[in-house]
């Protein structure tokens, strides 16, 4: 009968390894542990001491403040790229997409339903996907509530020029092979749409600064709130 030792000696040299790692890591938390375990009654006399000392109110505000301001970051773009998807995202696919409809032949029972109409979505669909891409990482670098009102319009008219480009770019890119229409004609059709799109966009970039600055002043305030 095969002994144990014999059995471990015949156990791949890397598979010995990963075993004394697992089994090193398992007698490590089991130290770290060992004192929240058996001293519970220690460490409730430790935290109710903590609380009954006069700084702990003001702590726990200072705590509270420095997790709100390592988390409003991230809070300010989801909200931002919320604003992003309601006044610019869905309004440019309906847009465009209703334009691209006046291109179909009159006989066309159900237009909307018609494979160009689908295929022209898919590829809206993307390129404002890789357009949403780039306003987010515009949101991430997020400054629009320290810079002067002249920089923010300079900004704002640089960041407009940049999305159309690349919106205009994915769109030739990703114009479908097997469309009617080719790209040239619904590049032409939609010349008329560019001051509504620049609007749109124009709306966003104000309130992405709106909300910047409200985020801003919220922290100002529970800062002050703390000083005092």
């Amino acid at each position: 009968m095969t002994s144990f030792w014999d059995y471990l000696s015949a156990v791949p040299i890397e598979t010995k390894l990963i075993i004394g790692v697992l089994l090193l890591f398992g007698v490590y938390k089991g130290i770290v542990k060992i004192p929240y375990i058996a001293w519970p009654r220690e460490r409730r006399k430790e935290e109710r001491i903590h609380k009954e000392c006069p700084l702990y109110p003001e702590f726990i505000d200072m705590r509270n403040y420095a997790i709100e301001l390592g988390a409003e970051p991230c809070a300010l773009v989801r909200r931002q790229m919320i604003l992003v998807e309601d006044k610019f995202e869905e309004p440019v696919r309906t847009l465009l997409l209703k334009h691209f409809l006046k291109l179909l032949p009159d006989d066309e029972a159900e237009p909307i339903r018609a494979p160009d109409a689908k295929d022209y979505l898919l590829a809206v669909n993307y390129s404002l996907f890789q357009v949403k891409s780039k306003i987010r990482s515009f949101a991430r670098d997020n400054h629009l509530a320290d810079i002067s009102e002249a920089q923010f319009m300079q900004k704002m008219r640089e960041r407009t020029d940049q999305v159309i480009g690349i919106f205009t770019s994915e769109m030739n890119e990703s114009h479908p092979v097997n469309l009617s229409i080719t790209r040239r004609v619904v590049y032409q059709h939609n010349e008329e749409l560019d001051d509504k799109i620049k609007e749109m966009l124009n709306y966003v970039w104000l309130g992405m600064r709106e909300l910047a600055i409200e985020s801003k002043n919220i922290l100002a305030e529970k800062a002050l709130t703390i000083e005092k």
